[in-house]
């Protein structure tokens, strides 16, 4: 029985939590709901919304509709990149050429994306490549990587500027025709933008690997919710929490997220309960912490991680 009435009071304060959040998106944060739910029904969020503020569905379109952060698909609102386009391309169906580097393209400049993988048949397998995004020398970029231990293919890939790694997996990168030896059989492509990779990608295609790119296949690798999250918020995420902070101080008592009453001098500190910490990175939450604005760190790995991450996709 005691169990039974617990479940039910965590169950309506969820659901209580949930109508405060729908309650806030307009004045805090639209983004905030969507990220939860990815997609929100225009009508019932006016209608929720009619009776904490007196606002209609049509005022909520209106003013989503204002950000382009935001688009509609049908009678849902969601992120902007996240409706479903028209021409089929959905992940693992085969792509004419004409459309390879578009959906190349819009994949890579996706706010969810974590990385894409392109997938070619050959005589007895497939082919496969992918694409990171990494923190490089020359800032953030787009490594295009594959394995292979054909010479054909390499010199191919080097008269084309391919990268390789060093003896050992070791950086920084050499080019492709000046490998030593040992080195690990790697080829990669650097690009500084979205455009660049999807062209890139189909030149690999086509010139390096010989395959039709109606072939190609394409997979996009979605970041976890709190990573999303933490890429869409971003440094208005640090101003608003440090704002509603440095306003109301001491004061406040409510979980930014949740809308839940805080306790704890920790949770009183940064606005936000322990539960709703995961859902934000550490570089917000000591942000908050100092009162001080600046902007997270960008999502791209490091190269030394890019290559942990390589070694563990290229085992047997």
């Amino acid at each position: 029985m005691a169990q039974r009435k617990a479940a039910s009071a965590r169950r309506i304060a969820n659901q209580a939590a949930r109508t405060r959040l729908l309650h806030k998106v307009i004045g805090d944060d639209a983004r905030v709901l969507l990220l939860r739910y990815r997609e929100v029904d225009v009508e019932d969020l006016g209608k929720v919304l009619a009776r904490a503020h007196s606002t209609s569905a049509d005022e909520v379109q209106t003013a989503l509709m204002k950000d382009p952060r935001f688009e509609l698909s049908g009678s849902k609102v969601v992120l902007a990149g996240g409706a479903e386009r028209p021409r089929a391309s959905t992940a693992g169906k085969p792509r004419p050429a004409a459309t390879l580097v578009d959906d190349v393209r819009f994949i890579l400049t996706e706010t969810d994306t974590e990385r894409l993988v392109v997938t070619a048949p050959e005589r007895e397998g497939v082919r496969v490549l992918r694409c990171d995004f990494v923190r490089g020398d020359r800032g953030d970029e787009i490594w295009i990587a594959w394995a292979t231990t054909e010479s054909q293919e390499w010199r191919a890939a080097a008269q084309e500027g391919a990268w390789s790694l060093g003896a050992g997996w070791k950086l920084p990168l050499v080019r492709a025709a000046e490998a030593p030896d040992g080195h690990p059989p790697v080829l990669v492509f650097r690009e500084r933008s979205a455009d660049d990779a999807a062209t890139r990608v189909q030149a690999v295609l086509a010139t390096v690997w010989g395959t039709s790119s109606e072939s190609a296949r394409l997979e996009k690798v979605a970041c976890t919710p709190a990573e999303l999250e933490r890429r869409v918020l971003g440094e208005q995420t640090v101003r608003r929490l440090v704002t509603r902070a440095t306003s109301r101080g001491v004061a406040v008592r409510t979980c930014e997220r949740c809308g839940q009453p805080l306790s704890d001098p920790a949770s009183v500190e940064v606005g936000i309960g322990p539960e709703c910490r995961k859902y934000y990175s550490a570089e917000i939450l000591r942000a908050v912490k100092t009162r001080s604005v600046v902007l997270p760190k960008s999502s791209a790995r490091k190269p030394t991680a890019w290559i942990q991450a390589m070694r563990e996709w290229l085992a047997p």
